[in-house]
């Protein structure tokens, strides 16, 4: 007899439960959701998150000029949707007073803005926050993000086949404000000169409303 079956079988380690594809579901701490790694991440994120969110408002409710680096930050990656040049804003822009003194060479060289569309968006911004500083508040066109003008206000004008160039080139209401009609064929490609008047002719309208949204929504509800 085979003296094999003889010998005493030691207990074997006990495995953790399968989960119903055959793979060890881990016990781990590490791995639990509820480990104090994971919750300390969890709860950094949301600080974060937070701590956003409230620089985002003071820079909706604060005079550009009382800013500090945060606040700069968030407007700049929020309000004007331009997270890319963060990095460059962190260490060349400590607060909003710095903001509103920097030049179209300081947005290309200081923030690596290499877009004229883009140095023009942030340049039209930074002379609206200047201007209220006098207690006027913002322009109206500062309502007008790029979001809505590449799609409300293209498909009012009846171009909506021109909505990712806009969204290309973040183009929003105060860039509206500044378009000619080389703008839109050397930057956003129309060349149609009836697409050109037709646009040319919304923007026009909205000069008569002041740039105003409300007013506009009020003759297209």
């Amino acid at each position: 007899m085979d003296q094999s079956e003889n010998v005493p079988s030691t207990p074997r380690e006990r495995k953790g439960p399968t989960s119903c594809d055959g793979h060890l579901n881990s016990t781990s701490d590490s791995d639990s959701l509820s480990s104090p790694t994971r919750l300390s991440l969890s709860l950094s994120d949301g600080e974060d998150q937070l701590d956003r969110l409230q620089q985002v408002e003071l820079a909706r409710s604060t005079p550009m000029s009382q800013w500090k680096a945060g606040t700069v930050q968030a407007w700049l990656e929020v309000i004007m949707a331009m997270p890319m040049y963060i990095r460059a804003c962190s260490e060349n822009v400590k607060s909003g007073k710095v903001l509103l003194g920097l030049t179209d060479e300081d947005l290309e060289l200081g923030l690596g803005v290499s877009s004229s569309m883009h140095r023009r968006k942030l340049r039209l911004a930074i002379e609206d926050y200047r201007d209220a500083e006098g207690g006027r508040g913002l322009s109206k066109a500062a309502d007008m993000d790029h979001h809505w003008v590449a799609k409300a206000w293209l498909s009012d004008v009846g171009l909506p086949q021109y909505s990712q160039a806009f969204h290309n080139h973040l183009v929003d209401g105060r860039m509206l404000n500044s378009l000619t009609r080389r703008d839109l064929e050397r930057f956003l490609n129309i060349s149609k000169k009836c697409h050109q008047i037709s646009l040319l002719l919304g923007i026009e309208l909205l000069h008569m409303l002041s740039f105003d949204k409300e007013v506009r929504h009020t003759m297209h509800p």
